[in-house]
């Protein structure tokens, strides 16, 4: 999926973020922001959906960890960031269930 990212000739804005940090009302503001300024002349969706996305010059792109190679390519990048404690805890109350050692660490490192 990464390898069909255009770098050269595509501009890619990523809404990134920990989760539970605020990062889905984040790509909904820039989602709403950049469809004004380009007159809707923009694709929007969550990284795993790319290659499903209508195919455009501009993409704003939601994930929850970036690639490194994609940073190099990125006309912006905007990330939120939010205690890991107040993050987990989140997490716990919105899905009733312990966040993993995994997850905490996802979101550390």
């Amino acid at each position: 999926m990464i390898s069909t990212f255009n770098l050269l000739t595509n501009r890619y804005y990523f809404s990134a973020g920990m989760i539970r940090s605020g990062s889905t009302l984040l790509y909904n503001i820039l989602r709403i922001i950049l469809q004004m300024k380009y007159n809707g002349n923009i694709s929007c969706g969550w990284i795993d959906d790319y290659d499903k996305l209508e195919k455009n010059r501009r993409y704003l792109i939601k994930t929850h960890s970036i690639n490194r190679k994609l940073v190099f390519g990125a006309e912006h990048i905007f990330y939120t960031y939010r205690d890991i404690r107040e993050c987990l805890l989140s997490f716990k109350i919105r899905f009733g269930t312990e966040p993993t050692k995994a997850l905490c660490d996802s979101q550390i490192n």
